[in-house]
């Protein structure tokens, strides 16, 4: 599907100068070369021929963002009863390094059976990363996915929204959407699917004034994700476990069907460990940086990975998150450490077969740590009856990361990186730079 209003001339993979002033104001504009301007205009006369007004003020939100900022709009819904089910979404805009900006979608839906203290479930989950040129992009892009998700997932459940099907084709709006869509095809740089299956357990405790949750999920799953940024295919086999815990005060004493985030003051907790075992594929360094410039298909790129050697990668992730929430707001602390050790699949299966569980464990303990800290603020908006609840928000992150160390100094880094960027971000603000 093509569209006349703009040539191919909108591509994520075009030189850009990088700026070295640590405090310089986000410019969205032309910021470079005469080509990199054409690129530039191109896109942002695309993306404002229908500009919407939700488009418009999320196109000027972006345009603030400083490095390693970003954006993130989610919502989800858990219903646990005879039949258990869960639909989540997630669309973030980070503003990087080189002055783009990405654009990162995710979708997942589980089915099942449980109760609700506990149910296991089945499903599928989905994501897609594209890198663009200007918050004007940035925004049209993250509408167009918004608008398509959400007209699907209502065209889906006919008895919660009986006009969906109806109004869609009057209104053309996911036919629109998927048009957009189709035109940032070339700005698109990652594609993961994935199959998911979870039991989770949960005990609760409420009396007038004061609740408390404690929870514990486990998931299997098995991934794929294309990165064609880093040319790079990879399989991934992964084991997750999250505990949870809340404390909060109810304003209301227990009006369980009212707006839960104005009723309640809320201090949450969450505690959460990954290994996954991967498999990669990587693209000589001279392919890699010809499909970065936009010289080689996918197509190519893939008949050239074929051929690549296998690579086995040992990853763990401790993550550990701390939020309150407060009337219609949130605030979010987050830590996530991450190591990853190379392994020869023939010798850890060898191992694994002599009775070695701590094949995994040993090299992990003397591995290199990266620690990566999260700073998040915004609204938020849950709703709870008997057996379901749902949520919604619409949070702005600072991210930090620290260089490679021991698990010790990579947590103990953490916490300082973040330190930085709140400071970064007050320096900018007292500069009138928002």
């Amino acid at each position: 599907m093509s569209d006349s209003r703009i040539q191919s001339t909108s591509t994520p993979f075009s030189p850009q100068t990088p700026q070295n002033d640590a405090v310089a104001s986000p410019r969205p504009g032309p910021v470079c070369s005469a080509e990199q301007n054409r690129i530039e205009e191109a896109e942002r006369r695309y993306a404002t021929s229908t500009l919407s007004p939700f488009e418009s003020a999320l196109s000027t939100a972006v345009g603030h963002l400083g490095p390693h900022q970003s954006m993130e709009l989610s919502c989800k819904t858990l219903v646990s009863a005879e039949l258990a089910g869960k639909i989540e979404g997630k669309i973030s805009i980070e503003r990087r390094d080189d002055g783009k900006y990405e654009v990162t979608a995710f979708a997942g839906s589980q089915l099942g059976v449980g109760v609700a203290q506990a149910r296991v479930m089945a499903g599928v989950a989905a994501g897609t990363k594209f890198v663009v040129e200007t918050p004007e992009a940035a925004a049209d892009l993250a509408q167009a996915i918004a608008t398509l998700g959400g007209v699907a997932t209502a065209k889906s459940n006919p008895a919660l929204f009986p006009w969906a099907q109806l109004g869609d084709k009057v209104s053309g709006a996911s036919a629109h959407a998927l048009e957009r869509l189709d035109h940032y095809r070339a700005n698109l740089v990652e594609v993961k699917g994935e199959a998911r299956a979870t039991g989770a357990l949960s005990v609760k405790a409420h009396s007038p004034g004061v609740h408390g949750h404690a929870s514990a999920d486990a998931m299997l799953a098995g991934s794929v994700k294309v990165d064609l940024e880093r040319g790079e295919v990879s399989t991934a086999f992964r084991f997750e476990l999250t505990g949870e815990a809340k404390a909060g005060l109810d304003l209301g004493h227990g009006a369980r069907a009212s707006t839960a985030s104005a009723m309640a003051f809320e201090l949450e907790a969450e505690g959460k460990w990954q290994g996954r075992l991967e498999a990669r594929k990587h693209l000589p360094p001279a392919l890699a940086e010809r499909l970065k410039r936009g010289e080689l298909s996918p197509t190519e790129a893939f008949e050239a990975l074929k051929n690549a050697k296998t690579e086995w990668v040992a990853v763990v992730e401790v993550e550990v998150e701390k939020s309150v929430t407060g009337m219609a707001s949130q605030g979010i602390g987050r830590i996530k450490v991450t190591a990853e050790v190379p392994v020869s699949g023939e010798a850890l299966a060898r191992q694994i077969l002599a009775g070695d569980q701590a094949a995994l464990l040993r090299p992990l303990l003397d591995a290199e740590w990266e620690a990566e800290g999260e700073l998040g603020w915004g609204a938020r908006m849950a709703v709870g009856a008997e057996g379901m609840s749902g949520e919604a928000t619409a949070m702005n992150f600072t991210k930090a990361k620290t260089e490679k160390g021991s698990l010790a100094h990579a947590f103990s880094r953490a916490s300082h990186a973040i330190d930085d960027q709140v400071a970064m971000k007050r320096t900018l603000e007292a500069r009138g730079i928002h």
